[in-house]
């Protein structure tokens, strides 16, 4: 049967998963959900009971393997997150109704992130988390790597989305030549708010990160790529005033399979 909710989550973080499923049904009381997986490793014991979890095993770079197990959900709506934390409790229940409340296509619903505020080993709660975002740290304007020619200083950024699962898939979905998603979601909203769509910032905070930078050990090579190759084609595209963004309407979603199936910066043949 369909889902309400189809949560996809990379992950490289197993241990995680058991935690993360929990606290997802916590979220989710008065809806139906589903997790997709894509993870290079097998599920957890744990969870093999479970009938709502899909495991799409891959060694794809993160975004190519995000998009191509997102042909896995079935749902009326799409969440896309991350295995490094823990959603907060009735937060998928309030984004249905969130959502719900506003009738154009291309809407999104930004489940808005605290970061530092978990222990990166256990996900328990630590007593001086660092970073609270403003209210205007969503905002594009807030970030000066996004002033630029082709971004609408009136739009907004989000990470955490939260949006139609058909929209998602007729938009074209992630542009899989960035390794990592960063960017790449960047370039989703952009897209759908450039098609008219909006972004609202849920209510509450919805979800508590464990990134540290300081201790995380896969934040280098996540900074590596995103001031490198990521970075230089987002500049290609959204720094020449003279593209534009019709171009990047028609994105195939099978995009993905123009990617190598391994992912060589991680894991070898």
């Amino acid at each position: 049967m369909k889902k309400d909710v189809s949560i996809i989550l990379p992950s490289i973080r197993p241990k995680n998963l058991y935690k993360f499923y929990k606290a997802a049904e916590k979220a989710c009381k008065e809806r139906t959900f589903e997790i997709v997986i894509a993870s290079p490793y097998n599920l957890p014991e744990e969870l093999e009971e479970f009938d709502n979890i899909k495991l799409f095993k891959t060694r794809m770079a993160p975004t190519a393997a995000k998009q191509a197990a997102i042909m896995l959900c079935n749902a009326k709506y799409l969440y896309n997150t991350t295995d490094d934390g823990l959603i907060q409790e009735d937060c998928i229940d309030l984004a249905c109704d969130t959502i719900e409340c506003r009738l154009g296509k291309y809407e999104v619903i930004n489940m808005i992130y605290n970061e530092g505020c978990l222990d990166a080993e256990t996900l328990e709660p630590l007593s001086n988390h660092s970073s609270h975002h403003p209210d205007s740290y969503w905002n594009v304007n807030y970030h000066g790597d996004l002033r630029l020619p082709l971004i609408n200083q009136n739009w907004k950024m989000c990470m955490h989305f939260f949006m139609k699962l058909e929209t998602f898939r007729e938009v074209g979905g992630l542009d899989c030549e960035w390794e990592y998603s960063n960017h790449a979601i960047h370039d989703l909203m952009f897209r759908l708010q450039y098609l008219g769509g909006t972004i609202h910032n849920l209510s509450k905070t919805a979800f508590l990160c464990s990134h540290l930078p300081e201790h995380s050990g896969d934040h280098g090579p996540v900074h590596d790529a995103q001031t490198g190759p990521d970075s230089n084609k987002f500049l290609g595209i959204y720094n020449n005033p003279k593209n534009n963004l019709e171009n990047r309407l028609n994105i195939s979603y099978n995009n993905w399979e123009k990617c190598p199936d391994v992912w060589a910066r991680r894991f070898k043949k």
